[in-house]
């Protein structure tokens, strides 16, 4: 979900004369979009936090990393 909405937000930014991640779609010429995405993540996650400081109690986090395709997503 994070990694599609990325792309659509860059492409969105095109118009504006603003592309952050690249000029493609790959995920590995994407400058900078692992970082992103990773902070992106923390930051959903603190706003769980704060709102229901109890939230560990109730619920559980998981988060699952895929990669599509033949091309290995790496982060550097």
């Amino acid at each position: 979900m994070y990694v599609w909405e990325t792309f659509e937000i860059d492409d969105l930014m095109t118009r504006f004369g603003s592309r952050v991640f690249g000029a493609t779609k790959s995920i590995g010429s994407r400058i900078g979009i692992s970082g992103f995405i990773l902070d992106r993540m923390a930051l959903d996650y603190k706003k769980k936090i704060l709102k229901d400081p109890a939230y560990h109690e109730k619920m559980t986090t998981l988060v699952e990393f895929a990669r599509g395709g033949e091309t290995p997503f790496i982060m550097h």
